[in-house]
């Protein structure tokens, strides 16, 4: 069962960011997966749907309004200087995000699922949900980033939810894009 993203689910959420996602937010550590989630759901800007399953939440898909936001809680950015003055390496890493030269748009942030589901067409399940709360919002398009290495997520954005490529950057060494998906066309 598919179903808005509370912070109840935070905890659950931040392991499968933690296990599945290639991020700063996990390199920084689990617990600053939880202080993330517990945080930004906090904000109407945010939201996310989780899929259940036996009462354990076995995928998840975060999008955000507006992607400039997400670290201005001063909560989260206390956690995030604690967790680089453990983690000193990844501070470079921080720094790119800070000085990202993208402006502020809405964006698909993060989409999980536990291996066991996978193949069961739950990731396109939370994209479609996520899609609608977009929609709902008054939202016409979002961008969303993925690591060029991404092969299938690659190609299901593009190919079969439209997504077009808007710029393709290194970030941390990494060959990423970054996309534009218009809602308008649906």
């Amino acid at each position: 069962m598919i179903i808005p993203m509370e912070i109840k689910h935070a905890e659950e959420v931040a392991e499968l960011h933690y296990l599945y996602i290639r991020s700063l937010l996990r390199d920084l550590g689990k617990r600053m997966c939880i202080i993330f989630y517990n945080t930004a759901l906090k904000s109407y800007n945010n939201f996310g749907f989780v899929f259940i399953e036996s009462s354990k939440v076995l995928g998840f898909s975060f999008a955000t309004e507006d992607n400039s936001q997400l670290f201005r809680n001063l909560r989260i950015r206390l956690e995030i200087c604690f967790a680089l003055l453990k983690k000193p390496m990844l501070i470079k890493r921080f720094l790119f995000h800070l000085r990202s030269k993208f402006p502020p748009a809405p964006e698909s942030l993060y989409l999980a699922t536990d291996l066991k589901i996978r193949g069961r067409g739950i990731g396109k399940r939370l994209q479609i949900a996520r899609d609608y709360e977009f929609k709902k919002r008054g939202i016409k398009y979002y961008e969303l980033r993925i690591d060029a290495k991404n092969i299938v997520n690659l190609y299901l954005n593009q190919k079969v939810h439209g997504a077009k490529i808007k710029e393709e950057f290194i970030e941390n060494g990494i060959r990423r894009f970054l996309l534009y998906r218009n809602l308008d066309n649906e």
